[in-house]
């Protein structure tokens, strides 16, 4: 398999979760907002008038959880047992 392989482009049969076999795994990652404000006098606030998202990715140390049996850990312990085909036991 390509080293370039996301945990969720795994082949069908191999399990993610190294704990329960689950095969989808949640992972958490960050995104950039930039936003541009104005004072709203009419409500003593800020208002949003201008936003744009950034890039949202992930990489080996972004935190990995399993929906299932709640194993937790990150996308590299993901990715190498994708790479590894390994399965625990």
């Amino acid at each position: 398999m390509p080293s370039s392989l996301h945990p969720t482009e795994a082949v069908a049969h191999l399990p993610l979760c190294p704990d329960c076999g689950a095969d989808s795994i949640r992972i958490r990652l960050s995104i950039e907002v930039d936003i541009e404000v104005v004072v709203d006098e009419l409500v003593d606030d800020l208002q949003v008038v201008d936003e744009s998202l950034g890039d949202a990715a992930w990489d080996s140390q972004s935190p990995a959880e399993c929906p299932q049996c709640h194993w937790h850990g990150t996308v590299g312990d993901l990715h190498q047992r994708v790479l590894t085909g390994a399965r625990r036991g």
